[in-house]
């Protein structure tokens, strides 16, 4: 599967650091950016922080953005990800593969990696910020009505369809990894999804997909659809 358009993106180099941007997130401020991202991640609300990863809701260029920091967490890590690419880097072209295939997710605006010494030290993935709830939420105050069960029913067909069709499973399909408001379903964390070259590989994380689907996203009986 080809991104459809290479057009929308710019690469900058500043320093240490080298990444790729959306241009309609923050023309002529990218390197301004990138200076500030350590300072915004700082002041911004904490969503997450554990050894791996921090992510954190903030504001920059008129947009609320969301910045997800995978950490530093040793030498040999570093050296992994400098030969095969960051998880930042991952999730930046998995999310575009989605957008391309038809799947919600929010829009990646930029990654970001930092190097030190020739070697990769972190990384930063940058999404646009969408106000809905995870489906947990859902769950637990007991709000999913027929209408939302529809939708949900709905999405995770086209999930299934569109997973088969490009050989993408996700691994980590679980309800706080899907989001809902009013106008659209999304489906978000993308560090574990894989693009696969061979079928039986496909079909095993593909069976796992599916067996998430069924016990932890839909409702356990259908909506009615009369």
């Amino acid at each position: 599967m080809m991104l459809k358009n290479k057009n929308w993106f710019i690469k900058i180099r500043y320093g240490q650091n080298c990444g790729v941007f959306d241009k309609t997130f923050c023309p002529g401020q990218e390197r301004d950016f990138i200076e500030s991202v350590e300072s915004l991640m700082s002041t911004g609300k904490i969503f997450k922080n554990d050894k791996s990863t921090t992510v954190v809701k903030t504001h920059f260029a008129g947009k609320d953005i969301v910045i997800k920091r995978y950490n530093y967490q040793s030498l040999l890590h570093a050296v992994r990800h400098t030969i095969k690419g960051s998880r930042a880097q991952k999730v930046w072209k998995y999310t575009k593969y989605l957008i391309d295939a038809g799947i919600s997710t929010p829009s990646a605006l930029c990654y970001i990696n930092t190097y030190k010494h020739g070697f990769y030290r972190t990384s930063y993935i940058i999404h646009e910020f969408v106000n809905a709830e995870n489906l947990v939420h859902f769950i637990s105050h007991k709000l999913l009505d027929d209408n939302a069960s529809n939708r949900l029913f709905t999405f995770c067909d086209k999930l299934k369809k569109s997973f088969k069709r490009h050989k993408i499973s996700h691994n980590d399909l679980k309800p706080a990894n899907i989001l809902i408001n009013d106008r659209q379903i999304y489906l978000i964390d993308l560090d574990g999804m894989c693009m696969h070259r061979f079928h039986f590989h496909f079909v095993h994380r593909h069976n796992k997909d599916l067996e998430y689907i069924r016990n932890r996203i839909l409702p356990d009986n259908p909506p009615n659809k009369n």
